[in-house]
């Protein structure tokens, strides 16, 4: 494989892309494509800085000739996408992935520990087994789920599974009874339609990619939970995290002061005992349907 890495400059001076690069006798073909963000820069429209490309070995002296249509093929049917869709879903396969509790990125678990299930307000968002979350998680030598998978309460994932289609998104944790299968994978979630042609030894079987988890409380949480009751035993390298333009906007737009707003934000930054601002996180809730004040989140804003 091949990763070429290119700068992205103006539309009006963009560099070709090649499709195939003949290199040492051998051809690679590219596959996908993937921006890369400078996470430094505060204007969101301006956040890509480099294009990933990804080309596979398709022929050279020692390789039988390769489809990569037809490999593709047998994981979602990508014939069913238009263009613009087709390379936005190719760069799924280019996701990073975190470990697992064993060192490997890609898991493969039988088909029936997944399951399509109807939408009922929770779009992009699907669930897992908890005690399955804590087995990828990982588990101490008793057993019992260790510290990192306590406070896992979610985990973005990709799924390729050739009897179901391909799928992006969140999986919050359920309890779910003995028998069930271990992921419910809702419509919002599937990015590419089952294949059409799916290989045989691969039809009983589907392949998990952790992206990242999420965790409650995260190490940020606890801090802030430490500032905020004056606990002086803080990490070292612990900083209030600035924030983005829009949530000053937001504020703002609650017809609080603009001085007070901007004033009140760069104080946080350099004294942060002057901090006095949460966020409540939504979660998806596997036991509440939306109608239900307890699944209901409501952020009040109050003066800072």
């Amino acid at each position: 494989m091949l990763i070429v890495t290119m700068l992205v400059g103006k539309l009006d001076k963009c560099q070709k892309i090649d499709k195939w690069i003949p290199l040492d006798k051998c051809t690679y073909e590219l596959v996908s494509m993937k921006a890369k963000e400078d996470k430094s820069s505060s204007f969101q429209f301006s956040n890509v800085t480099t294009m990933e490309l990804f080309y596979v070995l398709v022929k050279g002296p020692s390789t039988r000739p390769v489809s990569m249509q037809n490999i593709f093929d047998k994981y979602g049917d990508f014939s069913q996408l238009s263009t613009r869709k087709c390379v936005s879903r190719l760069e799924l396969f280019q996701s990073p992935g975190s470990k697992y509790s064993d060192g490997s990125y890609v898991k493969e678990f039988p088909i029936d520990y997944f399951e399509d299930i109807q939408e009922t307000g929770h779009e992009g968002c699907g669930f897992i087994n908890e005690e399955f979350l804590w087995d990828l998680i990982g588990r101490n030598k008793d057993g019992l789920p260790n510290a990192a998978a306590k406070r896992s309460i979610c985990i973005q994932i990709r799924a390729f599974i050739p009897m179901l289609g391909i799928y992006k998104g969140m999986l919050m944790k359920k309890q779910m009874g003995k028998g069930c299968p271990k992921i419910q994978l809702p419509p919002s979630m599937k990015k590419v339609e089952k294949s059409m042609n799916p290989k045989r030894s691969e039809q009983e079987s589907g392949y998990l990619l952790i992206n990242k988890a999420g965790k409650d409380p995260s190490s940020y949480n606890i801090d802030m939970d430490k500032l905020i009751n004056n606990i002086s035993v803080l990490r070292a390298k612990f900083e209030v995290k600035k924030q983005s333009k829009m949530i000053e906007r937001l504020v703002k737009s609650c017809c609080v002061q603009p001085n007070v707003v901007e004033t009140y934000f760069k104080s946080c930054y350099s004294d942060k005992k002057k901090v006095c601002h949460a966020f409540v996180r939504g979660v998806c809730v596997s036991h509440y349907s939306l109608s239900s004040p307890v699944a209901t989140n409501v952020l009040h804003f109050s003066h800072v």
